[in-house]
């Protein structure tokens, strides 16, 4: 729709003449295309309000480049325009605003992440009121817990060993003390701390993570558990389109005589068929879904019927794949069959070019299994992790959100919890890497980059390791360590009066941070 609104634009279908004045809300969110349809539509006066520092939306093909380039030829010449700096903060008491400044003053810089927070967007603490919620002990706005992942006790052998634990499987699920810390906290201020003159509720009280990591699963099961009513909204629904196409596909090939699982990768990009070839393949004869692909793929009889003659060599060709890659699958980690699929399809590549989900995304779902989980274990458990009843919505209830699902809104009290995950870089891995932005943010560039192998035919060889993917790894790692940045600085700026920041780390990190050092004198302990 944005290309054909485009086009009308630049074909003189349509014009901006009519309008005497342009005004943009989120701005730092815009991507090219967006981009030059307000250039197209601005014929007086434009306003545009933002913070890049919000940006958050790069699977999106969001570009801060282009907030940040507008900002610049506005400080350059004032004859382009005139920015206008909003660093009041209306949300969050002073001792919040105090700690965020603290920690982006150092985090938020020019290189790291094409803003000079320390110079620019520091918040404005004269006059914010010393608004606390009452009744909280220990005292202070801002709270940092650090859970040390504990290592199991030696077992006393009993002659039997179990061949499903993991080699070198040091320690227990290291979430649980932290699920049970914020479950105890929040018990603590429900109906006795006192906010704005009424006593808290569980529907004051936000729970955040990076994204629906084990981790996470793990702390709001806790919760649960412990009888705190939650509300999970997004973050409870369905995995997203290309996770869950990869899923269906995963469970063909476990098992294809599944209907519910084969008709969804039927579908889906892999399976590449229609409703109405799905429809005829279902009204043949046969116990199951995959009975019926198999009469019309070995029907013998003789037909002039050019539709079922190409439909039944397609049942054939999709039959082959199936058992292309349940072959696959039996000697294969899933792990290495999901990359060998989003390889074989060129999967990401699609994602990129038609926006119909994150690639980015897609990356992380396809690294986030053990090294040597098998397609069955991997199965069960994604089955165990993913089911079960849902919180129901509204009420007084705890919101469970992603920092994404969580922007532009706020509560009294906010978790922000297992903060200890690593920067996903396995977008800048495998044999084909993309991305939509030119090297550094540069806005000049916004063709998009692709790196891939190179191969030897003749001697039957691949390097992986090329130029052009080096290039490239190294766009897609700095854009995305921006963004990593952009996105824990919305998280940090949810909470009004009291937030917690909490980790499970390894007893080796552990050892780096002091027992009760205080972090930039914001008033927060760090256990």
């Amino acid at each position: 729709l944005q290309h054909k609104a485009l086009d009308l634009l630049n074909g003189g279908g349509a014009s901006g003449e009519d309008f005497d004045a342009v005004f943009v809300d989120e701005y730092q969110d815009v991507n090219p295309t967006q981009e030059a349809i307000i250039r197209k539509l601005v014929k007086g006066e434009c306003f545009m309000v933002g913070d890049v520092k919000q940006s958050i939306y790069g699977f999106r093909l969001a570009d801060p480049a282009i907030f940040i380039s507008r900002q610049n030829a506005y400080e350059t010449s004032a004859k382009e325009g005139t920015n206008i700096f909003f660093n009041r903060n209306f949300r969050s008491a002073y001792g919040i605003l105090d700690f965020v400044n603290g920690v982006f003053d150092s985090a938020m810089t020019q290189d790291s992440a094409d803003v000079n927070y320390k110079k620019d967007a520091r918040f404005e603490l004269k006059d914010v009121p010393p608004v606390r919620l009452e009744d909280v002990n220990p005292e202070g706005y801002v709270q940092v817990h650090l859970f040390v992942k504990q290592k199991e006790e030696a077992q006393i052998s009993t002659g039997l060993y179990d061949i499903e634990k993991e080699c070198g499987d040091d320690g227990e699920g290291g979430s649980a003390q932290e699920g049970n810390f914020i479950a105890s906290e929040i018990k603590k201020l429900v109906g006795k701390a006192k906010g704005d003159g009424k006593y808290i509720g569980y529907g004051d009280i936000a729970v955040l993570f990076r994204s629906r990591s084990t981790g996470a699963k793990e702390i709001v099961q806790i919760l649960k558990a412990r009888g705190i009513p939650v509300n999970e909204g997004a973050f409870g629904k369905s995995a997203s389109l290309p996770e869950r196409e990869l899923i269906a596909f995963l469970r063909v090939l476990d098992n294809p005589r599944q209907d519910m699982p084969l008709a969804g990768y039927l579908l889906s990009f892999f399976g590449g068929y229609d409703e109405s070839e799905l429809a005829y393949v279902a009204s043949v004869d046969g116990d199951c879904l995959y009975d019926k692909f198999l009469a019309i793929a070995n029907d013998e009889r003789y037909t002039t019927d050019d539709a079922y003659r190409a439909l039944k060599a397609k049942a054939k060709a999709t039959l082959g794949t199936i058992e292309a890659y349940r072959l696959k699958a039996s000697y294969q980690s899933v792990k290495e069959l999901m990359r060998t699929i989003v390889g074989d399809y060129c999967y990401d590549a699609y994602l990129m070019r038609s926006g119909e989900g994150d690639a980015y995304g897609l990356k992380a779902f396809v690294e986030s299994p053990d090294e040597e989980d098998s397609l069955g274990k991997f199965l069960q458990n994604y089955c165990e992790g993913d089911g079960g009843e849902r919180g129901a919505t509204g009420g007084d209830r705890v919101v469970i959100s992603t920092f994404h699902g969580y922007k532009g809104l706020e509560n009294p009290v906010v978790f922000v919890a297992d903060t200890a995950f690593g920067f996903n870089y396995e977008a800048s891995s495998g044999d084909l890497i993309l991305t939509g932005k030119g090297l550094g943010g540069d806005k000049g560039n916004n063709k998009g980059l692709v790196g891939m192998n190179a191969f030897d035919f003749d001697q039957k060889t691949k390097n992986s390791v090329t130029l052009s993917k080096i290039a490239v790894a190294k766009c897609i790692k700095d854009n995305q360590l921006k963004e990593e940045i952009r996105l824990f600085y919305v998280a940090l700026t949810r909470a009004k009066q009291l937030m917690y920041v909490t980790a499970t780390v390894s007893e080796s990190k552990s050892a780096g941070f002091g027992v009760t050092a205080k972090l930039g004198g914001a008033g927060c302990d760090l256990d």
